[in-house]
């Protein structure tokens, strides 16, 4: 037995070879089997499972302000194929602990350690198919850019990349070195490994979609998880307008979702599909409402209703009946269209919207009911009108100064929820921008015009603004409002699609006939995809209500 465990003991040299030969291989011997085209002795390998989970909540909860951003990430399934794509929770074959210091922005690690999300292996089968197919590269960069790739060499590679394709040269291991040596940046990549290695990457294409996809996921995540990160240090501060902190809480997580929307070219088939629909439902129709209809018969002939991703902007000097009529227009579409309607008022507290709605169901003055006098025979009517309102998909938020960004949060909030089909704000010039620095108020208009039409776009509904008109029009003769009436009006009429204006003549003039009273215009300004024209309408000042008139509009 002794000397069956002497002869079976190993040899001291042997066992000194044996603890050498991986380490004589390892770097030198390995980086030569990458540029020969043969995998070296570690890569390969797996040496660790890379599947960080991260999640961050609020750890103080107030009554408007909850939060809980949350991400697992999990190894991909990637379904079987002639050319199955390697695993990618296969760990890199250097630098992939929380100690690299190849990140980009230089944090690598959350707290205790943790890593952001994020997969080498996806972001180096990217970069590698390019060396294969130089084409592929235009797909790459329509959801890709440098700031998506989380290791900040790969980040440089496809940047060198994104160079040569805009100056219409060829990307190959050859043309992408030398911009790197150019730029001062080939030893910061790491040299020739990086490269060598993309080079042995290089060989299947099938699933670089998979792969380009899994690097955009992770790229969103990170964003999202920087957001939360902000979001908790500015709130960990002494706050001084709590108002404000949660506006830009919203800005930076809207920011990111808004980053994962891109437009994309479609086929001009796919668009007349949608189309053809469109002009079915119309004939359907008869030719008559196809968007959300008004209530108002004229007006609806013109424009067939207020249509899907438009702006529309009613404006009028003070005293015209702005708010009443958008009322009237809400009340029109929830009741006899049962259209959902969000309505945002700046100016007057949700209360006294209700009063108007009621007033102009019912038909019963306005002024007598804040007062309190409600006639035993308006009861009736009164109560029979909020039960309809009550029913009716009518949302009402009176939150002053709002801005786009809060706005367009509760709005997807309601879409998301139940339905929405058309958003009113009462007014324009009411809201804030929500950007600091120093900007013009006309900037700032600019701004939120332009944030209204994107809402438009985004919900596929129409959004109606009221806005104001300048004074200097009481100074002319004939004050029906024109085009250059608007307030800070370029970007205004630059991006809405309809503008009406609402004139009464009586306003100006107290010695008007008898017959003329009462009588409203609603001036089609601009009418992107339509004609203009000018319609008259019936206005009830008591009851804070616009009606159809019986004669047909002016064209």
């Amino acid at each position: 037995m002794a000397g069956g465990a002497a002869h079976l003991r190993p040899r001291p040299e042997a066992t000194r070879a044996h603890r050498r030969r991986p380490r004589a291989r390892d770097a030198r011997d390995g980086l030569r089997g990458l540029r020969r085209g043969r995998r070296g002795p570690r890569q390969g390998r797996a040496v660790g499972h890379l599947s960080p989970r991260f999640t961050a909540c609020a750890t103080r909860q107030q009554p408007r302000h909850r939060g809980f951003i949350g991400a697992s990430i999990h190894p991909v399934s990637i379904p079987d194929d002639h050319y199955p794509p390697p695993p990618l929770d296969e760990a890199p074959p250097f630098a992939v602990g929380p100690e690299d210091s190849d990140r980009v922005g230089g944090q690598p690690s959350l707290r205790d350690g943790l890593v952001l999300p994020h997969s080498f292996e996806a972001e180096r089968e990217v970069l590698a198919a390019v060396f294969v197919d130089p084409a592929s590269f235009d797909a790459l960069s329509e959801s890709l850019t440098e700031d998506d790739f989380y290791h900040e060499r790969h980040g440089l590679v496809f940047s060198a990349m994104a160079h040569l394709a805009e100056n219409a040269k060829a990307i190959d291991p050859v043309t992408v070195q030398q911009l790197l040596k150019d730029r001062g940046q080939w030893e910061r990549i790491g040299g020739a490994r990086i490269i060598g290695e993309l080079i042995d990457r290089a060989g299947i294409t099938a699933h670089l979609e998979h792969y380009r996809d899994i690097v955009a996921a992770k790229a969103a995540v990170r964003r999202m998880v920087e957001a939360a990160r902000q979001i908790e240090t500015n709130g960990l501060q002494d706050i001084e307008d709590h108002e404000e902190f949660l506006d830009e809480a919203e800005k930076l997580v809207f920011g990111v979702l808004a980053n994962r929307a891109s437009a994309r070219l479609e086929p001009v088939g796919e668009v007349m599909v949608r189309t053809l629909v469109q002009i079915q439902n119309a004939v359907d129709n008869d030719g008559d409402i196809t968007g959300v209809g008004t209530g108002f018969r004229d007006f609806d002939h013109i424009t067939h209703g207020l249509q899907p991703g438009d702006l529309v902007i009613v404006a009028a000097r003070p005293a015209m009946g702005k708010t009443s009529f958008v009322l009237n227009l809400a009340s029109n579409a929830a009741l006899l269209h049962d259209k959902a309607v969000a309505l945002f008022s700046l100016e007057m507290p949700s209360e006294q919207l209700a009063q108007r709605l009621i007033c102009a169901e019912a038909r019963i003055d306005l002024g007598r009911l804040r007062g309190g006098f409600v006639g035993k025979d308006e009861w009736p009517r009164l109560t029979a009108a909020a039960d309809r309102l009550s029913a009716s998909p009518i949302y009402l938020d009176d939150t002053p100064g709002a801005t786009p960004t809060a706005i367009r949060a509760k709005c997807r909030r309601l879409a998301r929820q139940h339905r929405l089909d058309l958003v009113i704000i009462d007014y324009l010039q009411l809201m804030s921008g929500g950007q600091k620095g120093n900007r013009s108020r006309e900037q700032e208009i600019s701004y939120i015009s332009r944030s209204l039409k994107g809402l438009a776009k985004e919900l596929g509904a129409p959004v109606v603004a009221l806005s104001q008109l300048n004074r200097s029009l009481e100074s002319r003769t004939d004050k029906r409002p024109l085009m250059s009436d608007l307030r800070e009006s370029g970007a205004i009429e630059q991006d809405a699609d309809m503008i009406c204006f609402i004139y009464r003549e009586e306003v100006y003039n107290k010695e008007i006939e008898e017959n003329r009273r009462g009588i409203a215009e609603l001036i089609i300004g601009k009418h992107r995809n339509g004609r203009t024209g000018t319609v008259k309408l019936k206005f009830w000042h008591a009851h804070t209500r616009f009606d159809n008139l019986a004669q047909h509009h002016e064209m």
